[in-house]
Protein backbone atom coordinates (compact mmCIF):
# COMPACT_ATOMS: atom_id res chain seq x y z
CA UNK A 1 0.00 0.00 0.00
CA UNK A 2 1.32 3.47 -0.87
CA UNK A 3 2.13 5.19 2.25
CA UNK A 4 0.03 8.93 2.17
CA UNK A 5 2.05 11.92 2.49
CA UNK A 6 -0.35 13.53 4.89
CA UNK A 7 -0.07 10.30 7.65
CA UNK A 8 -4.40 10.88 8.96
CA UNK A 9 -5.51 11.26 5.21
CA UNK A 10 -4.85 8.09 3.37
CA UNK A 11 -4.47 8.07 -0.79
CA UNK A 12 -7.94 8.42 -2.58
CA UNK A 13 -9.54 5.58 -3.52
CA UNK A 14 -10.03 5.38 -7.63
CA UNK A 15 -12.75 2.69 -8.79
CA UNK A 16 -12.83 1.84 -12.34
CA UNK A 17 -16.50 1.55 -13.24
CA UNK A 18 -18.57 0.92 -16.62
CA UNK A 19 -20.37 4.27 -18.19
CA UNK A 20 -23.57 2.58 -17.63
CA UNK A 21 -22.84 1.80 -13.97
CA UNK A 22 -22.11 5.86 -13.95
CA UNK A 23 -25.25 6.68 -15.57
CA UNK A 24 -27.41 4.46 -13.22
CA UNK A 25 -25.56 6.30 -10.09
CA UNK A 26 -25.77 9.77 -11.63
CA UNK A 27 -29.68 8.89 -12.08
CA UNK A 28 -30.01 7.49 -8.56
CA UNK A 29 -28.21 10.87 -7.47
CA UNK A 30 -30.69 13.07 -9.45
CA UNK A 31 -33.96 10.68 -7.90
CA UNK A 32 -32.21 11.54 -4.20
CA UNK A 33 -31.89 14.99 -5.40
CA UNK A 34 -35.62 15.01 -6.11
CA UNK A 35 -37.16 13.56 -2.84
CA UNK A 36 -35.15 15.79 -1.04
CA UNK A 37 -36.71 18.75 -2.97
CA UNK A 38 -40.15 17.14 -2.03
CA UNK A 39 -39.47 16.35 1.08
CA UNK A 40 -38.59 19.91 1.75
CA UNK A 41 -41.82 20.87 0.21
CA UNK A 42 -43.86 18.96 2.09
CA UNK A 43 -42.25 20.15 5.48
CA UNK A 44 -42.69 23.64 4.67
CA UNK A 45 -46.09 22.50 4.17
CA UNK A 46 -46.88 20.90 7.04
CA UNK A 47 -45.61 23.82 8.87
CA UNK A 48 -47.87 26.14 7.37
CA UNK A 49 -50.83 24.00 8.14
CA UNK A 50 -49.78 23.62 11.90
CA UNK A 51 -49.37 27.32 11.38
CA UNK A 52 -52.93 28.05 10.50
CA UNK A 53 -54.32 25.27 13.01
CA UNK A 54 -52.68 27.14 15.74
CA UNK A 55 -54.30 30.92 14.88
CA UNK A 56 -57.19 30.91 17.06
CA UNK A 57 -59.01 34.39 17.41
CA UNK A 58 -60.58 35.75 20.26
CA UNK A 59 -63.97 34.32 20.27
CA UNK A 60 -63.32 31.44 18.12
CA UNK A 61 -64.89 28.02 19.77
CA UNK A 62 -62.31 25.37 20.12
CA UNK A 63 -62.24 21.88 21.44
CA UNK A 64 -58.74 20.93 23.79
CA UNK A 65 -57.61 17.39 21.96
CA UNK A 66 -55.00 16.87 24.20
CA UNK A 67 -53.06 19.52 26.58
CA UNK A 68 -49.60 17.92 27.82
CA UNK A 69 -49.51 17.14 31.54
CA UNK A 70 -53.55 18.06 31.98
CA UNK A 71 -55.69 15.12 30.55
CA UNK A 72 -58.64 16.11 32.35
CA UNK A 73 -58.59 18.96 30.32
CA UNK A 74 -58.93 16.52 26.98
CA UNK A 75 -62.51 16.66 25.17
CA UNK A 76 -63.51 20.31 26.58
CA UNK A 77 -65.04 23.16 24.87
CA UNK A 78 -64.63 26.65 25.43
CA UNK A 79 -63.96 30.15 23.60
CA UNK A 80 -61.03 31.95 23.57
CA UNK A 81 -60.51 35.36 25.72
CA UNK A 82 -57.22 36.23 24.92
CA UNK A 83 -53.88 35.30 23.51
CA UNK A 84 -51.01 36.52 25.63
CA UNK A 85 -47.28 37.68 24.30
CA UNK A 86 -46.28 34.26 24.11
CA UNK A 87 -48.82 32.54 22.09
CA UNK A 88 -50.90 31.06 24.87
CA UNK A 89 -54.31 30.67 24.52
CA UNK A 90 -56.74 31.69 27.63
CA UNK A 91 -60.26 30.85 27.45
CA UNK A 92 -63.52 29.86 28.93
CA UNK A 93 -62.49 25.89 29.58
CA UNK A 94 -60.46 25.89 32.69
CA UNK A 95 -57.52 27.83 34.20
CA UNK A 96 -54.39 26.35 32.28
CA UNK A 97 -53.67 27.89 28.91
CA UNK A 98 -53.32 26.02 25.60
CA UNK A 99 -49.83 26.13 24.27
CA UNK A 100 -50.07 25.82 20.36
CA UNK A 101 -46.24 24.44 20.11
CA UNK A 102 -47.08 21.65 22.07
CA UNK A 103 -50.72 20.72 23.08
CA UNK A 104 -53.69 19.84 20.49
CA UNK A 105 -56.88 21.65 19.90
CA UNK A 106 -59.42 22.36 16.91
CA UNK A 107 -61.97 25.45 16.05
CA UNK A 108 -64.92 24.44 15.88
CA UNK A 109 -65.87 27.92 14.72
CA UNK A 110 -64.62 31.36 14.19
CA UNK A 111 -65.78 34.33 15.86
Amino acid sequence: MKQSKYPLHPEPLYVKITRAEFDSLKASAAELAKTKTELAKANKLIKELKKMRTQAQKGDTIRIIEMVGEPRYSGKIGTVEHIDDIGQIHGTWGGCAIQPERDTYEILQHA
